[in-house]
C-alpha cells in the first residue's frame, strides 16, 4: 500500500481483525510512521492490551506520539452526528502533526461498526465514496468491517455491493 491508498477489510472474528490490523499497525510503527487506530467494538484499553499481546510496545510508541488509539466519537461520530468535513479535518490535523513530529507518514485504521450502531449507513457510504474518489491526505488507510455488523444491517446486500463497487472503482483509478 502507498500513501493515499485506502482499502476495505471485512473480518469474521475478533482474532482475524486483530491479526490483520495489528500487523498493519506494527509494520507502520517499525517503518517510522505515525499510526492511528479508531476503536468502536472494543474499548481503548482492550485494544491497548491486545496490541501489547501482539508484540507492540504500546506505551513506548504512545510516549513518542507514534501510536494514537482513539474512540470513534473522537473522529467519526462526534456528539451523535457524522460530518465528513469534520472527520477529514481531524485526519488532516493528525497528518500535519505526524509530519511536524518527523514521522515518515501516517497509516490509520478504523472499525466502522459505529456507523451501523448509529444507523448512519448513508453517511457511511458517503464517507467511503469520498475516501475512494481521492484520498487527498497522503495516508494509508484500512476501514475494517465486522461481517456480522454488515449482515445485521437493514440492507446488507446493498451495503456489500456499494462497498465492492467503490473498491473496484478506486482500483481502476490507480
Amino acid at each position: 500500500m502507498r500513501p493515499t491508498n485506502h482499502v476495505i477489510f471485512v473480518y469474521d472474528s475478533k482474532e482475524a481483525k486483530r491479526n490483520v490490523l495489528f500487523s498493519y499497525i506494527k509494520f507502520g510503527l517499525e517503518s517510522g510512521e505515525m499510526t492511528v487506530y479508531v476503536a468502536t467494538e472494543e474499548s481503548i484499553n482492550e485494544i491497548r492490551e491486545a496490541m501489547q499481546s501482539h508484540g507492540i510496545n504500546v506505551e513506548e510508541y504512545r510516549q513518542k506520539g507514534a501510536l494514537r488509539i482513539l474512540n470513534y466519537d473522537e473522529i467519526y461520530i462526534i456528539d451523535g452526528e457524522f460530518n465528513i468535513n469534520v472527520t477529514m479535518s481531524v485526519w488532516n490535523k493528525l497528518y500535519s502533526e505526524a509530519l511536524a513530529k518527523g514521522f515518515n507518514g501516517m497509516r490509520v485504521t478504523g472499525e466502522m461498526s459505529c456507523f451501523f450502531k448509529h444507523n448512519l449507513l448513508q453517511e457511511l457510504l458517503e464517507y467511503e465514496n469520498a475516501l475512494h474518489r481521492v484520498l487527498e491526505i497522503p495516508m494509508i488507510a484500512i476501514c475494517a468491517y465486522s461481517a456480522s455488523a454488515l449482515n445485521e444491517s437493514k440492507d446488507p446486500v446493498n451495503i456489500y455491493t456499494s462497498l465492492l463497487r467503490l473498491m473496484v472503482q478506486s482500483c481502476l483509478l490507480e
